[in-house]
């Protein structure tokens, strides 16, 4: 069987499910980017913390003239690092809407053309079969429904 051609053969399932993916995919990588940033800015803290105190030092060191340059490059960092994680969650984001898409086809399709075969059937012409690819889903009711247009056809 040929591939197809366009992105949505039925709209309204296929967005359907593409908003329950997305939603899910936002949520967690919202509460994994939370989690992350959480992590990151505790041990940025930690970092300057660990600097600022001089306890546990053998000699004391001045560390006020260096602590506005760390704190500026660390803070630097942080951004850079939000950057980072915002794109990796925009990517994967993208990536599971495409894949989401891809997979929907197999569901989709299938009942796009037991549509139309049924339609065809109501006018009364029962000689279309339902032939689906090789990947798709709903291949039993496909079957059954051929082996009615079948019976009708025989029957007519």
């Amino acid at each position: 069987m040929e591939r197809r051609k366009r992105y949505f053969i039925d709209r309204g399932i296929q967005l359907s499910f593409l908003k329950f993916i997305t939603v899910i995919v936002l949520l967690v990588s919202g509460a994994f980017g939370f989690f992350l940033i959480r992590v990151n800015s505790y041990l940025t803290e930690y970092i300057l913390a660990t600097i600022e105190s001089d306890s546990g030092n053998a000699v004391h060191i001045d560390t006020k003239p260096i602590m506005k340059d760390l704190k500026e490059e660390l803070h630097k960092k942080d951004f850079q690092f939000y950057i980072q994680l915002y794109l990796a969650i925009l990517i994967f984001g993208l990536t599971v809407a495409f894949i989401s898409i891809r997979f929907s086809h197999r569901v989709a399709g299938p009942i796009y053309r037991i549509k139309t075969v049924l339609d065809r059937a109501t006018l009364g012409d029962f000689s279309p079969r339902i032939t689906l690819r090789k990947k798709d889903q709903l291949k039993d009711l496909a079957q059954k429904l051929n082996t009615l247009l079948d019976t009708l056809e025989k029957e007519k």
